[in-house]
């Protein structure tokens, strides 16, 4: 890890004040990102970083351990052991969000208000797309493919809440594909994570086949509003499909809109 992706030489970044592990840590994180290292590549190991930084390894020590309570690096042990990338992404990232929020005090309705904000954007960005042109068919076409299954997955017998939440999840994410934002899709699947972690088991196993046919519509709806072109129609019906899950899941589960957001 001593070069870039493109093969220029990485220059350390310890800055002289503050904590010499917190310089390292961001150094190793800078690194991570622009060697574009996935989950799972290994690291140096804790004697290679301290004779690279020249410090002490209990500084390396220090910083892997910052990492890993963020989980941008895993510390594996045994023969063969040593520092390797985490396992980061949206679900991840909610996790520590979660801390935050239950310290603000935040509640479900909280974090189901902001999803009602946050999705509708890209569902617009996604029709903007569309009508300049700059859209990728093919992921169009898979958005609007995605639409018809979710409607054909909601009317199998037995389908469980969580193969129902993650059925509903899986056009969201598609529409947000279509127009990637790095920071506001990261944003956007963390607090859905949030919500569909809590109610995946609660709200959304009690509602009736009418309620979940009508919600899977609704996905077909949207996706052929983005597929026009139509960004306000997109926005809106996103909108309003967010809204009418949000009824139907604090309708059936009345008391989980005022549970206060748990770290997990």
């Amino acid at each position: 890890m001593t070069t870039t992706a493109d093969g220029a030489p990485h220059e350390p970044v310890v800055r002289s004040r503050g904590k010499i592990s917190l310089g390292i840590a961001q150094d190793i994180v800078r690194r991570i990102a622009l060697d574009r290292l996935s989950a799972g590549s290994p690291l140096p190991t804790e004697q290679a970083m301290a004779s690279e930084f020249g410090v002490g390894r209990a500084s390396i020590r220090e910083a892997m351990r910052v990492l890993e309570l963020q989980g941008i690096v895993e510390i594996r042990r045994g023969n063969g052991g040593g520092p390797v990338v985490g396992r980061r992404g949206p679900q991840r990232f909610g996790e520590t969000m979660t801390m935050h929020l239950q310290l603000a005090c935040a509640t479900m309705r909280d974090v189901n208000e902001s999803m009602i904000y946050l999705e509708p954007l890209s569902a617009e960005r996604a029709a903007l797309r569309v009508r300049d042109g700059s859209a990728d068919p093919q992921m169009v076409a898979q958005m609007v493919e995605e639409s018809r299954r979710g409607m054909a997955r909601v009317t199998e017998q037995n389908l469980s809440s969580h193969d129902y939440v993650d059925s509903g999840g899986r056009f969201h994410s598609v529409v947000r594909d279509i127009s990637p934002n790095p920071a506001l899709d990261l944003l956007t699947e963390a607090v859905s994570h949030i919500f569909s972690s809590r109610t995946a088991q609660g709200g959304a196993s009690l509602f009736s086949d009418k309620t979940r046919t009508r919600l899977h519509f609704d996905h077909i709806r949207i996706a052929d509003a983005i597929e026009a072109g139509d960004p306000d129609a997109a926005r809106e019906l996103m909108r309003e499909h967010m809204t009418a899950a949000s009824h139907a899941i604090f309708e059936v589960a009345p008391d989980l809109a005022d549970d206060l957001v748990d770290w997990q």
